[in-house]
Parts: structure tokens; C-alpha cells; sequence
């Protein structure tokens, strides 16, 4: 069976036709230092980056990521024991500073232990919404 790694280089128009068509961002990483291989227009476009600027390695998930979220998350260590990390909500850094609410689906690929894929979904503007409502309660 082809690493993931393999696919990704060697199928590009299949990676194409699948995630960058997608309406939720979507990574392929390898290893758990902050190397991305592979991430979609949606994730690209939901944190402000372009292709290029991710082809230039300009980030790794790691400097997306708030630092206090690096330090009590603990997904790594699920991931590397259970193979699988079910919905549960981060934060990202937009590029111009801001944080993005998101939540995250995240599995090792079958057959590796270091290869992954990440599904994201970005609940900004409910939590938006959901501050608003607050702040109309407290001032009613």
C-alpha cells in the first residue's frame, strides 16, 4: 500500500478532485512536529494564506496554533495511542493576527503511525453569534 506521502506526490489530480473542492479545510501531516504535507484551499482561504505561501513553508501547525493550546491539548498523545481524535474545538491564528474557532476531526492513516488527516471545520461565526447574544442578555 502507498504511503501517504507516495499519494500525495504521485496523484496530484486525484488530491484535486477531492479536497480542493471541499467546503471544509482538510490536512494531510506527517509526524507530530508541525509538518503539514498537504492542506486545501478551504483551510488555506478559512486562516488567510495562499498555495504559495504554504508551498514555501511559510507555517507549520505549530505556529497556527496559541500557545496555550499547544500546551493542554494533549492530541498528540490520543492520536499516537487511540489512532483517532473525534470533534473537539481549537483555535487557529489567522494570518492577519485574529483567532478562528474551529473544530477537528483527526485520524492516523491506516497502516502508519505518523501519517494523519485532519478535517476542520470553522464554528466562528456561531461563537460570533453566540457572543453577541450574550452581550444583548447582559445589556437587556
Amino acid at each position: 500500500m502507498a504511503t501517504l506521502k507516495e499519494t500525495v506526490k504521485n496523484q496530484p489530480a486525484l488530491l484535486d478532485q477531492l479536497f480542493h473542492t471541499s467546503a471544509i479545510g482538510v490536512q494531510f501531516g506527517e509526524g507530530f512536529d508541525g509538518d503539514f504535507l498537504y492542506m486545501n484551499d478551504a483551510f488555506l482561504a478559512m486562516l488567510g494564506y495562499t498555495r504559495a505561501e504554504f508551498e514555501e513553508g511559510k507555517f507549520s501547525w505549530k505556529d497556527l496554533t496559541p500557545p496555550e493550546a499547544l500546551k493542554d491539548e494533549g492530541v498528540t498523545e490520543r492520536l499516537q495511542t487511540s489512532g483517532e481524535v473525534k470533534a473537539f474545538r481549537k483555535q487557529y491564528f489567522h494570518k492577519d493576527g485574529h483567532r478562528v474557532d474551529v473544530v477537528i476531526n483527526v485520524f492516523l492513516i491506516p497502516g502508519s503511525k505518523t501519517e494523519w488527516i485532519c478535517y476542520v471545520l470553522d464554528v466562528s461565526p456561531k461563537s460570533e453569534l453566540r457572543k453577541l447574544m450574550e452581550e444583548a442578555l447582559v445589556t437587556c
